[in-house]
């Protein structure tokens, strides 16, 4: 027996009365079954909608709530990176301040250590003129 003649069998008005369904009885399940798929799809497509405008509006409000703040991040980083320039430049300016400093002080070093030979120098030259004027003086007649 093929599947038709199955489902005839199972269907024909003799076997659905044993059952107490008949044909028309199957028909309005279907129906009925088919006109509740429609309506569940309906009451889907209209959740899916306000679904998809709720996503949209949270969507929009994240987006006017996020804009400012990566706006304030990057101006953060700009001035971050800028402090980090100014720290880079102000550590050469000051290494480069030592430097010359060292080279100062070594300066100050040396005219000082030839102020101190010319105040010697100074000191042995006083020393000769006296002992020149004294000498001058003892050969003056008087």
């Amino acid at each position: 027996m093929s599947e038709n003649d199955e489902t005839t069998k199972r269907l024909s008005p003799e076997a659905s009365k044993e059952v107490g369904h008949t044909i028309e009885d199957v028909f309005q399940l279907v129906v009925s079954m088919n006109d509740r798929l429609i309506r569940l799809e309906d009451r889907f497509e209209a959740h899916r909608a306000e679904f998809l405008e709720f996503r949209d509006k949270v969507d929009s409000r994240l987006l006017k709530l996020t804009t400012p703040l990566s706006e304030t991040l990057e101006t953060i980083r700009v001035e971050v990176r800028q402090v980090g320039e100014r720290q880079d430049s102000f550590a050469a300016r000051q290494e480069a301040f030592a430097v010359e400093l060292a080279d100062l002080k070594r300066i100050v070093r040396k005219i000082d250590h030839k102020l101190g030979g010319l105040s010697s120098d100074m000191y042995d030259i006083k020393a000769d003129l006296r002992d020149h004027e004294g000498r001058l003086e003892a050969l003056e007649p008087q």
